[in-house]
């Protein structure tokens, strides 16, 4: 939340507090329950919430640059590739965000089915696990280049790594894939 300032959001508050003494400096109203990390971006802090809507908010007084309203709610922390935002809503929705100070918010895709795991972004694509047991990559543009299936829901986020990327099965199974 900016130099010497830590952000604790709670299901109904945000709190900006100093690292020097730990007291409160700001306090706001929370846009809905954040179930996952702030995205630092472009000097603001980007979340989804569990109310359907992506907000960002200026770390430094907690007041909203802007909020949209999305299909269903966001369980994981957006993905940047760029300088554009990219999230995925419990229902499949793929939405893409683009930057300025009133940023349209489309939906690129409707997959059908609920992504259960935080979007990775590596090598200029989109990496999805769903509770089908499915990782899909995708353009920018939604556009699907691949899928494999592994074991069944996919929750964590893939691993991308120089020389490929690891996937984790429901199981905790682990999957190394090379180019």
């Amino acid at each position: 939340a900016g130099a010497g300032a830590l952000l604790v959001s709670t299901t109904d508050s945000l709190f900006r507090l100093s690292l020097a003494d730990g007291k409160i400096t700001h306090r706001a109203n929370s846009p809905g329950a954040v179930l996952s990390s702030w995205l630092p971006y472009n000097g603001a802090l980007v979340a989804g919430t569990a109310d359907s809507q992506i907000v960002s908010i200026r770390p430094t007084d907690l007041r909203y640059n802007w909020i949209r309203r999305v299909d269903a709610p966001i369980l994981d922390t957006p993905a940047q590739m760029a300088d554009t935002l990219f999230v995925a809503t419990r229902v499949g929705s793929l939405y893409r965000i683009d930057p300025g100070p009133d940023p349209k918010v489309a939906r690129l895709v409707q997959l059908g089915w609920p992504v259960t795991a935080p979007i990775t972004t590596a090598d200029g694509q989109l990496f999805l696990g769903g509770a089908d047991g499915t990782i899909r990559a995708l353009r920018s543009d939604g556009s699907e280049v691949w899928r494999l299936r592994i074991w069944r829901p996919v929750e964590m986020g893939l691993i991308p790594m120089a020389d490929g990327l690891v996937a984790i099965g429901g199981n905790g199974d682990l999957h190394r894939y090379r180019r």
